[in-house]
């Protein structure tokens, strides 16, 4: 059962009987024309498109004649062009806005070759520096059994970002390879993939810039105040080591509003929180307000408002 109600008033607007098993989510379109429900997993690859007031449209299906394991995660682009889908073959579909149909399908195989494109793969140097350089291709991703080899393993899309407003980029990571980051482009009539990362551990999170258009932060899944940043203009891609004191083994990083002049980002464990200030080369330029602590944050001349702080999550 589908229930549309007013937003504040929680008026009732709708009900509808829905066509799917046990839905397990829904989103909307960034026009509020749409929703998209995510069938429960037993039903296979099966997202069905309902209109704004709560009838069927479509129900869209794997376009593979076998068996699969169905979808793994779903996301809107910003401009409400695509509804992106992935599944647990490890492949990304977009079907196109109104008429529902597949567009454009990207796949993130173990062996990476991408025509016209670079592979980075990031070394350690000594005394632990990081830095990407150029990979040989065809490059081959290391799979998560090498990260956690005892684990029940997990397979498909894992992560998948698109940038903002634009969405004419979009980052995606899978369980099968953890440790890589795929970039791909989405023209208004082509798409193909960009570039893709190779990292020596597992990616938690991505975080595009809320106003430099082009700028991703990838953090991975180290004990050190260690942020990746790639960005569309540069010739490469930046690994930048942040100086953080406090201890980093839950530390999480994402960027702050702000406008095109000031890249900021935040740093934050469940004791300390520092705000970073970037140039558009990547490189730390200062703390912009110091390193913050429970203790420290009512001192005066150290107070840290969090209520008006924009993060980008």
């Amino acid at each position: 059962m589908l229930l549309i109600m007013a937003p504040q008033s929680h008026e009732i607007l709708s009900i509808s009987e829905l066509s799917t098993d046990d839905a397990r989510g829904v989103m909307y379109s960034p026009d509020g024309n749409w929703l998209a429900l995510l069938d429960t997993a037993s039903a296979g690859y099966r997202v069905v498109i309902v209109t704004a007031d709560g009838h069927h449209f479509k129900t869209l299906l794997s376009t593979q004649d076998e068996l699969t394991l169905g979808v793994r995660c779903m996301r809107w682009s910003p401009t409400g062009d695509y509804l992106a889908i992935g599944d647990h073959e490890s492949t990304l579909t977009l079907f196109g806005r109104n008429t529902f149909t597949p567009r454009l399908r990207f796949l993130h195989p173990q062996s990476i070759e991408i025509p016209n494109g670079v592979v980075w793969q990031e070394e350690l140097g000594p005394s632990r520096s990081r830095s990407y350089t150029q990979a040989k291709q065809p490059a081959t991703s290391p799979s998560q059994d090498t990260f956690q080899p005892t684990r029940k393993r997990s397979s498909g899309i894992a992560l998948m970002e698109f940038n903002h407003p634009r969405g004419d980029l979009l980052a995606s990571s899978t369980s099968d390879t953890p440790s890589t980051l795929w970039i791909h482009s989405i023209g208004a009539t082509s798409a193909h993939t960009v570039t893709a990362l190779i990292h020596q551990s597992p990616i938690k999170a991505l975080f595009w810039h809320p106003v430099v258009e082009d700028l991703l932060l990838v953090q991975c899944a180290i004990a050190e105040p260690t942020v990746y940043l790639w960005k569309a203009s540069w010739n490469e891609p930046k690994i930048v080591s942040l100086s953080f004191k406090a201890p980093v083994e839950k530390l999480k990083a994402m960027w702050l509003a702000s406008d095109e002049d000031r890249i900021r980002l935040i740093l934050s464990t469940a004791e300390q929180s520092a705000i970073k200030l970037l140039t558009h080369e990547g490189e730390e330029v200062n703390d912009a307000r110091g390193r913050l602590g429970p203790e420290a944050m009512f001192d005066e001349g150290n107070s840290f408002d969090q209520s008006s702080m924009n993060m980008q999550a």
